[in-house]
């Protein structure tokens, strides 16, 4: 038998118990009374909220009348919550009023107390009964303080809710205080209970008290605090109760590994009432702990409008809630109920229909279609589903989940009739490509042993053996296991014969040659390598044959250090205008990818242009080259470096997809700096071209709109790039996405403070983004090392939190110390001046102490702006030091600081140039006119005029050149 645990302490409602105790003390001071709504979800603790008021009026001496309203009595019982309260009024009179026993007010209520159970309830009318109670209450009110509680008022009958009004209207006149429980999400569009909250409101001015479900700590000190022999891991626990306290101690009752009979019996209870739609919208939810709707909708098996209107029951009911284009339940733990409940046939039909409505989504989720597929038990659909979310996964860069696929796979493998027709391959070209994904993901050892067991087991092609051979030979180098890598890349060589197209064979010499020659340096294996090429020269087939057989020709000519290398090193540059992208050992070393080597990139992009193999070969080196210039601050010699390849290719040079390449090494710098009208163009241009998944091209060209959205305060703009990014990117290429999404949370959170208020959905929004970036912390070794991914998704966090109000200028120096141990300059001075911002911003004024660390960390963060160009981000802090009235320091001038010269610019009148001062603070038309006492027409004018005397075409060009000028810094000064 389940034995029930409570609370001895309310956990987590200190402040609002505080809250109800002022209003008691209120109401005992001033002889006026006062109504309190409390309102929550099922089981969150709305009657342990009530009872502890009861309990700590009681104990202050004052008379506590409380009833609840039932669910299913209500028709029957009207007067339910006043007849209720008849034994305790019958005591309180009989004690300290007897004579009121003989009034009519009781004589009425007495009546409930006698028939609770007589059909229709009492005959007197129900506005006369709540008036009779009324009266009597006040008089009770004037000997001693009275709380007067009504539980569960969106179960109240008429005559309950003209009680309530009745109360909560004429209690106020005497030291008397009325408490209405209510659960928000039952009470939806139509309810009877609307109008009543709304007349409490208009003629009582409650006080509302909303409890939400328990935060994370508030669980962990729920279950230290109560009685129970059963203890929950809290991770767990917080998970499956989603907070709710009746399900905390329903959980804290049971054994792990069961499922508390108190909550089926209340979950399941109130699904039947719901109706048979109602059920199988819950049994097809109940799969996961969320669906696509549409997938709910198909695996509910019910015509649309039925669909609808089931789904809406259970919305309004709080047991299902929705988030975005995706539906679950609220709680972990009533999906377990339910789905406890389904039998096993039905079970794999609801299965059945969720995997062909994932078939029928996008690629990205081929792998739930796998899922679904396996658990109906279908083994043959779900080995083609699990192979093709396999390659989905790798395509992707995720490796890690991509072998988790092919190795389901392989376990499916004997259970299906006909695997190859389902599977669309052999096993051991299953295996081969099993392995290459757990070599990507850094699984040696794992990689290694299914090859040896497939060599040994399984008939194999040639060319099968070739290949497993070739991936052998890579685990092995991966395990450090150097003495097998070579006989392995032998035998892959041993095994190729006529049977083996030319294609293979060609590949299968380069790679021996690569870690023979390139990686080993075995003089030994030349000739063998110069064989195989001389023998494979007639043999090619296609340019990437070619293509190969030069590097290999190449990579002998650069371990010998044959005079010719660079010959044959152009042979490869000439035969494929992408061989920096295929991302051999070879080309990476030749035209200095690495992205610190600055000076060798630029060495190796001038002496491709001298070679006349410009402009595609140039520009993309030059864009790997300008990104370590950007993420090094080096931004004047990346800049430089721009106008010299523009000046090279023309300004009207349209690079197609290599000018998105040009925006991962450029586009930061250009928003940065003030060159938006630069950087826009290139996103156009790059715009028609960019594949989400090809990492440097889309990165970077979401930075650059995420910049130029934070630039314009375009919120949505900012959403549509993130958005547009990581849905269409995993594993490795979603960490290229940190950058992006860290700007991208930081307007968010800019949007939050002008707006002065906190937005759920915003945090929603935001929550989902760093979740997607935290999918690329899970153990799996085959993450490319990306150096600032941790400090972007930690940055992320700390503009989440500045989002939430609960900004930490802690934080936000250290995240300065990190990017400056990089380094990261631009991102240090950002970090400095949100450390800053946190410490002047705050509810209270800052203490003297956080106003000089202000001052200094932005002193820091300008001297770097001012080093770097970072024209907005100067921008930022000259405001926040001049609006939180910071005393400047003598700043000489110098190249990041010039003395003003007002005499150099053009002739304005003194009414422009107090304009121009606010167009460069930023200010819009309206603000401008506001803060000069104009029409907004007027300051239009003013600013149409100031843009044609500057030369100007927008708002920020005027800004730029009034600074250039020194305009801007006289007005200051």
């Amino acid at each position: 038998m389940t034995r029930r645990v409570t609370s001895p302490v309310f956990i987590g409602r200190e402040a609002e118990l505080r809250s109800a105790a002022s209003i008691r003390a209120e109401a005992v001071r001033s002889g006026v009374g006062a109504t309190i709504l409390v309102s929550g979800e099922a089981g969150i603790g709305k009657s342990r909220f009530a009872t502890e008021i009861a309990s700590a009026a009681a104990a202050d001496g004052w008379t506590v009348l409380r009833g609840a309203c039932d669910e299913f009595s209500a028709e029957a019982w009207p007067f339910a919550a006043l007849a209720e309260m008849a034994v305790t009024i019958r005591e309180v009179l009989t004690r300290e009023a007897p004579t009121e026993l003989e009034q009519t007010p009781w004589l009425a209520i007495s009546r409930l107390e006698r028939s609770p159970e007589t059909e229709g309830g009492p005959s007197l009318a129900a506005g006369a009964m709540a008036y009779l109670a009324l009266d009597l209450f006040q008089r009770m009110a004037r000997v001693r303080p009275l709380l007067v509680i009504v539980d569960d008022l969106h179960w109240a009958s008429e005559s309950t809710r003209h009680l309530f009004v009745a109360l909560a209207r004429g209690l106020q006149s005497v030291p008397a205080v009325v408490v209405g429980c209510y659960r928000q999400n039952e009470v939806g569009r139509g309810h009877p209970l609307l109008p009543v909250l709304a007349t409490v409101e208009r003629n009582a001015r409650p006080e509302w008290i909303a409890l939400d479900a328990f935060t994370f700590d508030e669980v962990g000190a729920f279950q230290a605090a109560v009685a129970s022999e059963f203890r929950c891991d809290p991770v767990s626990l917080f998970s499956r109760s989603g907070g709710n306290a009746f399900l905390l101690e329903e959980l804290l009752a049971t054994p792990a590994g069961t499922l508390p009979t108190g909550v089926a019996e209340v979950v399941l209870a109130r699904l039947e009432a719901l109706g048979a739609d109602a059920i199988s919208v819950a049994e097809a939810a109940s799969l996961d702990s969320s669906l696509p709707i549409a997938v709910l909708a198909r695996a509910a098996d019910l015509p649309p409008e039925r669909f609808e209107a089931a789904s809406d029951m259970l919305l309004e009911r709080g047991m299902l809630r929705i988030a975005g284009e995706e539906a679950g339940f609220r709680h972990a733990l009533i999906r377990e109920v339910i789905h406890d409940r389904i039998p096993l046939s039905q079970r794999k039909s609801l299965h059945r229909r969720a995997a062909k409505a994932f078939q029928l989504l996008e690629s990205r989720r081929t792998s739930e279609a796998a899922r679904h597929w396996i658990l109906a038990g279908d083994t043959a659909m779900a080995l083609g589903a699990t192979i093709a979310a396999a390659r989905s996964a790798a395509g992707l860069g995720a490796f890690p989940e991509a072998a988790d696929h092919y190795e389901r796979a392989l376990n499916l493998w004997a259970a299906v009739n006909d695997p190859e027709a389902h599977a669309g391959m052999a096993h051991p070209e299953l295996v081969v490509a099993t392995a290459n994904s757990l070599i990507q993901a850094r699984r040696y050892a794992m990689a290694s042993t299914l090859i040896e067991r497939e060599l040994r087991t399984a008939p194999c092609t040639p060319s099968q053996r070739s290949a497993l051979f070739v991936q052998l030979g890579t685990a092995y180098i991966g395990q450090e296991d150097l003495g097998r890598v070579m006989p392995a890349f032998r035998k892959a060589l041993e095994c190729l014969d006529e049977s083996v197209s030319p294609s293979q064979q060609i590949e299968t010499a380069f790679w021996f040659s690569i870690e023979a020659v390139l990686t080993f340096g075995l003089d030994s294996e030349v000739e063998l390598v110069l064989r195989y090429i001389g023998a494979l020269e007639g043999s090619a087939t296609s340019p990437t044959d070619e293509l190969q057989l030069a590097r290999m020709r190449a990579i002998v000519a650069i371990t010998m250090g044959w005079p010719n290398a660079w010959e044959l090193v152009e042979e490869v540059l000439l035969r494929s205008q992408f061989a920096l992208r295929s991302g051999t050992v070879l080309l990476r070393a030749l035209l200095g990818e690495h992205q610190w080597n600055c000076t060798d990139g630029i060495a190796e992009r001038d002496r491709v242009f001298e070679k006349g193999y410009g402009p595609v070969q140039g520009v993309e080196i030059d864009a790997r080259i300008a990104h370590s210039f950007s993420r090094l601050g080096r931004w004047k010699e990346g800049l430089e470096r721009l106008q010299a390849l523009v000046r090279e290719l023309g300004e009207e040079a349209t690079l197609e997809s290599e000018s998105a390449l040009t925006i991962y090494g450029w586009g930061a710098m250009l928003v940065r700096t003030g060159r938006t009208n630069e950087a826009s163009r290139w996103v156009d241009l790059a715009a028609p071209f960019t594949i989400p998944v090809i990492t440097c091209l889309s990165m970077g060209f979401a930075v650059v709109r995420v910049e130029l959205a934070r630039i314009d305060r375009n919120r949505e703009a900012s959403r549509i790039a993130v958005e547009s990014l990581i849905h269409g990117v995993s594993g490795l290429f979603m960490a290229l996405s940190a950058e992006a999404v860290a700007f991208a949370v930081a307007v968010e959170a800019d949007f939050a403070f002008e707006l002065g208020v906190i937005e759920p959905d915003s945090i929603a929004l935001v929550d989902s983004w760093i979740a997607r970036l935290e999918s690329c912390l899970v153990d799996a070794p085959g993450r490319v090392h990306i150096d600032d991914f941790g400090t972007f998704l930690e940055q992320c966090r700390a503009e989440r939190a500045r989002l939430a109000g609960a900004d930490d200028p802690a934080r936000w120096e250290r995240l300065a110390m990190d990017w400056e141990a990089l380094p990261r300059p631009y991102h240090a001075a950002y970090s400095r001046f949100r450390a800053a911002w946190a410490l002047l911003t705050g509810t209270a004024p800052a203490p003297h102490k956080d106003r000089q660390r202000a001052t200094a960390l932005l002193a820091q963060a300008r001297a770097t702006s001012q080093e770097l160009g970072a024209i907005y981000l100067e921008r930022d802090i000259e405001s926040l030091w001049r609006t939180a009235g910071l005393r400047d320091e003598p700043r000489p001038p110098g190249p990041g600081n010039p003395k003003p010269k007002a005499s150099a610019g053009p002739v304005l009148t003194a009414r422009e140039l107090q304009v121009l001062a606010l167009v460069s603070r930023g200010d819009s038309n309206g603000q401008i006119a506001i803060a000069l006492d104009i029409s907004a027409r007027t300051a239009a004018v003013h600013v149409s005029n100031i843009m044609h005397k500057l030369g100007a075409t927008t708002r920020i060009e005027a800004a730029m050149r009034a600074r250039d000028l020194g305009i801007v810094e006289s007005l200051r000064s």
